[in-house]
């Protein structure tokens, strides 16, 4: 058994298949930081909607 999951293997990462390259992804404006993390009070308050 292990020999067969070796040789799966070997052939799997040997393979000489060719990988599509993948799109870059989206960029976008998020407008920057709303609230301060650093500040508990200020992150709570944005949190909870106040």
């Amino acid at each position: 058994m292990s020999d067969l999951v070796e040789t799966a293997l070997r052939l799997l990462l040997q393979s000489s298949k060719q990988h599509k390259k993948l799109p870059p992804l989206p960029k976008f404006k998020s407008g920057g930081a709303r609230v301060d993390i650093a500040d508990r009070e200020a992150l709570y308050s944005a949190m909870e909607g106040r």
